[in-house]
């Protein structure tokens, strides 16, 4: 099977490239930047640099190809509102929908968001039944991961796109080049983390999201969507997991939800004025104070996925950024306060 992976050279990107290659498979990485990442170098892949806003660049990419898996995506949380987000995380969609329909594609993987569905409780987790309330957060991040998965399940059913939905939770594990959500962690064995927020996230192993996908070009059902997780944890509860992990003692000073609210507020206010982008927005607040546990139970059920200790993807997403020259050496008796003490509380689910 030959595959277009499109946002190839992020986290979730070269774990699934690494995935599909030991499966046999062929793969072409489709990214807008030039940067290679190394641990894609060595591997016998073909590279396509383009936009998935340009069908002519999405058309030559596709050629020759049976399966299409969709990561790439605008994730930011500032500016909270931009067209940026309707314009890569949607018509980007859209336009790979049309091209993929043309190219008679055998399969077509969107990755999406557990943002797309509400959350629940420890007792009562989210599924993929529960409906999306996403938009009071006001963040065009999540609104647009939502708007896009519709078109894929639209696609589905009223143009017979052979589509499903993989909705990663929050993924911890190597690879993170940005860093993306293993700011988190970094930040923690750092000492910068000053302060816990009280919501919560369920966590996965970026690895068992990639075998997930990687499954379902063969066992995943059209039209279905999975939530790809793990293991929900309070922030609090996530520290200490990864204090003994980094070998490190816990710290951090739980904040009450009032009080990270009203800095959220506060601090979106002085951005706005100064134009710069804030410690803390106050959407990004809001879901700091969230719980947002889901159920992975329906994509370890069909899909096979993996349930990987949250303790391995810590360790081994922190022997990567060691490797990898992220993080320096520091003395957690002498913690110094991060400039952006709370912006790793951002949504990256």
């Amino acid at each position: 099977m030959k595959i277009l992976v499109t946002g190839a050279y992020g986290m979730l990107g070269v774990n699934l490239i690494k995935e599909l290659v030991d499966r046999e498979a062929e793969v072409v990485a489709f990214d807008c930047s030039s940067k290679i990442p190394k641990a894609l170098n060595i591997l016998p892949i073909d590279f396509f640099k383009g936009s998935i806003l340009k069908k002519s660049d999405l058309k030559k990419a596709i050629k020759g190809c049976d399966a299409v898996i969709h990561t790439a995506a605008m994730v930011k949380t500032w500016p909270t509102r931009s067209t940026d987000f309707n314009e890569v995380n949607v018509v980007g969609t859209e336009n790979l929908i049309e091209i993929a329909l043309e190219a008679g594609i055998q399969k077509f993987i969107y990755v999406g968001s557990t943002s797309s569905f509400n959350f629940g409780t420890l007792k009562k987790p989210g599924t993929e039944k529960s409906p999306f309330k996403g938009f009071h957060y006001g963040l065009d991040y999540i609104d647009s991961k939502f708007y896009a998965q519709e078109l894929v399940l639209n696609a589905v059913l009223h143009s017979g796109l052979p589509a499903l939905v993989i909705n990663p939770t929050y993924m911890i594990g190597p690879y993170d080049t940005r860093p993306g959500s293993g700011r988190l962690l970094l930040s923690f064995y750092k000492g910068q983390l000053k302060f816990l927020p009280p919501g919560g996230k369920n966590f996965v192993h970026t690895r068992d999201v990639a075998i997930a996908i990687a499954n379902a070009l063969t066992i995943g059902k059209v039209g279905a969507c999975y939530i790809a997780g793990h293991e929900n944890l309070s922030y609090n509860e996530f520290m200490q997991k990864a204090a003994k992990v980094l070998k490190i003692k816990p710290y951090g000073i739980r904040l009450p939800a009032f009080l990270l609210k009203l800095v959220g507020v506060i601090s979106h206010l002085v951005a706005n004025l100064l134009g710069r982008k804030p410690i803390l927005s106050f959407p990004v607040a809001k879901i700091a104070c969230d719980k947002q546990y889901f159920s992975p139970q329906k994509a370890v059920r069909e899909l096979n996925m993996p349930q990987t200790p949250i303790e391995t993807a810590m360790e081994e997403a922190c022997d990567w950024f060691r490797t990898n020259g992220y993080c320096e050496e520091v003395s957690h008796s002498e913690n110094t306060i991060s400039k952006q003490p709370l912006e790793t509380a951002n949504y990256e689910g």
